[in-house]
């Protein structure tokens, strides 16, 4: 292998380690989608910078979009305007699955919900309230 250089030597490997090596590189790879959603329920959002996270020791919840990998989550906390509600937001580096607890001082981490592209539109997000539980009125 005298005279190869790191590219040739790489081109030489499987496709299972490639793809290994690949995999390695986009978990340690920089977050590059860094949108968070504007506004909850009609109130403004007011996020704090996104943090990376340690290696977790779960399966990624998007197993099926990409190849498997361990779910190592960037993450950020925002606050609501004019509430005490807590929103929890990580972000998958490598398929980019976001996930979003709602937490309140009586229920932490009661509600969560996966985003999608809709989830960033100016409006932000909007939570239908749940009809009271209970007997219904005949």
């Amino acid at each position: 292998m005298a005279g190869m250089d790191m590219c040739d030597r790489l081109s030489m490997l499987n496709p299972r380690a490639m793809r290994k090596i690949e995999l390695e590189r986009r978990l340690n790879a920089p977050l590059t989608d860094l949108r968070r959603p504007s506004k909850w329920n009609g109130h403004h959002v007011d996020w704090h910078e996104w943090t990376e996270s340690q290696l977790g020791a779960l399966r990624c919840y998007c197993d099926g979009v990409g190849p498997k990998h361990m779910w190592q989550p960037w993450w950020c906390n925002g606050f609501v305007e004019g509430t005490d509600l807590l929103l929890h937001l990580e972000r998958c580096p490598v398929c980019g699955l976001t996930q979003m607890w709602e937490s309140w001082p009586d229920r932490p981490f009661d509600e969560c919900w996966t985003l999608d592209e809709t989830d960033y539109e100016p409006e932000g997000i909007f939570i239908e309230p749940e009809e009271p539980k209970g007997t219904d009125d005949e």
